[in-house]
């Protein structure tokens, strides 16, 4: 006997059911409509890194709160922008960064001001850098170190500090007097 003697419906059937059953998932796939697949279909944790084609996803694909900081960041916990106008005479705490303080600070001979950003520390063997000038030994008995001092005018101040322990602030801004007058205004990032 042939093979075409034992074919009838019943065993094609019966053979189509067997591949359906067997292979099934493949053949689901291949009925699904292009971009018919949405949330309710995907299981969480499915879909792995590999699976989303580069350049396709988007900020509004991401869901921000459910992102954490920035690990090469992770130092960086502020940036602010901070201003103090003390008048002839006066020092105003602008910040205390672990062992690090910052003031606002008006000196001078009578009648006119003379504006800085005053730093001082906590701990010894700590360190501070401006552009042209760096202290590798800050310690306690400095005492207050000035940055962008200036009388009748306006003054640069970029400096960065460190502890031992790793505390570091960075400090941008400027530094202004008239008179008796006098102002500091910087961004503080650390």
């Amino acid at each position: 006997m042939g093979l075409g003697q034992h074919l009838s419906f019943a065993n094609v059937a019966a053979g189509t059911a067997l591949v359906v059953a067997l292979g099934g998932g493949g053949l689901a796939v291949a009925a699904v409509a292009k971009n018919s697949v949405g949330s309710a279909q995907i299981v969480n944790s499915s879909i792995k890194g590999k699976d989303v084609k580069d350049g396709k996803l988007t900020g509004k694909d991401i869901k921000e709160s459910t992102l954490a900081g920035v690990a090469s960041a992770a130092s960086v916990d502020t940036v602010r922008h901070l201003t103090a106008n003390p008048v002839q005479g006066q020092s105003v705490p602008l910040l205390t960064r672990g062992a690090l303080t910052l003031t606002a600070s008006c000196a001078g001979s009578p009648g006119t001001g003379l504006a800085s950003l005053q730093m001082t520390t906590a701990v010894d063997h700590a360190r501070w850098v401006t552009s042209n000038n760096q202290d590798e030994d800050f310690t306690v008995a400095d005492g207050a170190a000035g940055f962008g001092q200036v009388s009748n005018g306006i003054a640069q101040i970029l400096v960065s500090a460190t502890t031992p322990s790793g505390e570091a602030v960075h400090v941008m801004g400027h530094a202004t007097a008239s008179g008796t007058q006098c102002r500091v205004d910087i961004v503080v990032v650390g």
